[in-house]
């Protein structure tokens, strides 16, 4: 049976969506599976995938729809890349040239959507970004296919068209000036290095030690930020703070939250002389997931300089809890006054 003969038996949709499109569409929603899916989430399957759909399929999508149509020569319509042809100003990219483009537009798309994540309360973190990466793709790719079915069977680009030898020396040569040499040798250099590093950053991340998160945020105008933290309470009146934890150690993990109004020494802020326990939480989280929860926090005991701890453990705390047993822990530096007393 011939490949003619196997396309047959997609839907025709499907098979009107140009190879180039569909592979870039596959490698999206794998990448997307591997980092969903608990079962391969942590194999190297991820690594793999991570590296290509980071630093090429969002680019390339995005180059897709700006050029829908093929590389010709002035007053040519055949698609060819010889290096002695006149390109005509008006042309579309040769194949190395949308290649090369497609990886610069993609160091471009990453640190932007790193940028606009920040500002925001989902933050920089893996789902976030992936879900940014995967729209953005998705987007540009159906973009790219609606604009390249506009144009007719032969002016639209496809794969297939030859990448020789020669045809790379003159690209990398460059058109008009030793400056273009530069520039292109510059950029050729610039992607093999991004490849290294994030296929090392994937690499390293895969084997890093395992580990868990524990952290506090505070919320403003309706984001969660890791500042701002209330400072100053009444006795008997509550203010709010979340308490977030992140489970990095390659299983599941029962954790236990113990928070604590402790009351320092004197002469020695790291000598606890009284504790009272404010809340408790329970949680069970699977590798890679992320539980947060907001409680209010309403301390009963006044003075100043006292530490609110949070103290994480792994399974159920000990009967006496301190920094010293808990598994990970931080804190705050709050003052309470008593009720109807200014603060200054």
């Amino acid at each position: 049976m011939t490949d003619r003969t196997w396309s047959l038996l997609l839907p025709a949709g499907v098979r009107a969506i140009p190879v180039d499109l569909a592979l870039v569409g596959v490698v999206t929603a794998l990448t997307a599976l591997s980092v969903a899916l608990p079962v391969v989430r942590d194999t190297p399957l991820r690594a793999v995938l991570a590296v290509p759909f980071i630093l090429f399929c969002p680019g390339y999508a995005v180059v897709s729809a700006l050029y829908p149509d093929r590389f010709r020569d002035a007053g040519s319509t055949q698609t060819t890349e010889r290096p002695d042809q006149t390109r005509d100003p008006e042309a579309s990219l040769t194949v190395l040239e949308r290649i090369a483009l497609s990886f610069a537009t993609s160091l471009a798309i990453v640190p932007l959507i790193g940028v606009t994540l920040n500002v925001t309360w989902f933050g920089v973190r893996l789902v976030p970004v992936v879900i940014s990466l995967c729209l953005i793709t998705g987007a540009a790719t159906v973009l790219a296919v609606y604009r390249r079915h506009r144009l007719s069977a032969d002016e639209r680009f496809r794969i297939g068209q030859r990448v020789t030898v020669e045809s790379t020396v003159a690209t990398l040569r460059g058109e008009n000036s030793r400056t273009d040499t530069l520039l292109n040798l510059a950029l050729a250099v610039a992607v093999v290095l991004s490849v290294v590093s994030v296929g090392a950053a994937v690499a390293l991340q895969s084997h890093a030690a395992p580990s868990t998160e524990f952290y506090l945020l505070s919320e403003d105008d309706g984001r969660m930020n890791a500042e701002g933290y209330p400072t100053e309470f009444t006795a008997g009146e509550g203010q709010n703070l979340t308490v977030g934890i992140t489970n990095l150690e390659r299983e599941i993990r029962q954790y236990t939250v113990v928070v604590e109004l402790q009351r320092m020494a004197e002469d020695n802020e790291t000598v606890v002389t009284n504790a009272t326990e404010v809340d408790r939480f329970r949680t069970t989280l699977g590798h890679n997931e992320t539980w947060r929860r907001t409680h209010e926090v309403r301390p009963a005991v006044t003075g100043e300089r006292l530490r609110l701890t949070y103290l994480l453990y792994v399974g159920d705390p000990p009967t006496t809890t301190s920094t010293e047993t808990a598994y990970r822990s931080t804190h705050l530096w709050i003052t309470v006054r008593e009720g109807g007393q200014s603060r200054s």
